[in-house]
């Protein structure tokens, strides 16, 4: 089994490298940096924004299965940056859309989108559910939602298995710059004597 996976640098990628290796699977990784550690991972370096080096990056890597995890994924940043996260979220995704639809056309995609996607509606209710409208409340939010319509479009024009994904709340110990981490950390800090309450 030949795995791609974008953004496998980030917080989910890089454990799902290693998850992916652990069962015999040969994982190619899509990243921005030109350097890495030795691992068995084969890296392939890109931007999402280059859709011929997404094209490229299919094109080697030539997978049966494509897990899609590269993002702009902070929402106080899509507010600074709504055009970056755009280019890398939307249109990164259907660059890489586009090269498994034009090249790997049975290969399965995994497209990783946000509870963010749910926006004003995860405020209106106790529990959401899939079917449940999405209002997404930033520009972030707004990208993972067009990413989703997006997938569902190549599913049903070009036959593509692709399945999207809104995770919540995704921790561990790696994991920076969020909500819960972040408080997490700061509970260790002060049990620890590092950080004053």
């Amino acid at each position: 089994m030949r795995v791609l996976i974008t953004g496998v640098d980030g917080f989910i990628g890089s454990e799902l490298a290693k998850a992916c290796l652990a069962q015999g699977q040969e994982v190619y990784g899509l990243s921005r940096r030109t350097t890495h550690t030795p691992s068995k991972v084969t890296y392939l370096t890109g931007e999402m924004t280059n859709a011929a080096s997404i094209q490229a990056a299919v094109r080697e890597s030539r997978p049966d299965r494509v897990f899609h995890l590269a993002a702009q994924n902070h929402i106080g940043d899509s507010f600074k940056d709504p055009i970056g996260t755009s280019n890398t979220n939307l249109l990164g995704s259907l660059y890489l859309l586009e090269a498994v639809a034009q090249q790997l056309p049975h290969a399965r995609v995994v497209s990783v989108g946000s509870s963010a996607e749910y926006g004003w509606t995860a405020a209106q209710t106790d529990f959401l559910q899939e079917e449940m409208p999405l209002h997404p409340k930033s520009p972030y939010g707004i990208s993972k939602a067009a990413q989703a319509m997006l997938c569902r479009v190549f599913s049903i024009t070009h036959k593509l298995l692709v399945v999207h994904a809104r995770p919540f709340a995704v921790i561990g110990p790696p994991k920076t710059r969020d909500a819960i981490s972040d408080f997490c950390r700061a509970i260790v800090a002060i049990e620890t004597g590092m950080q004053k309450a």
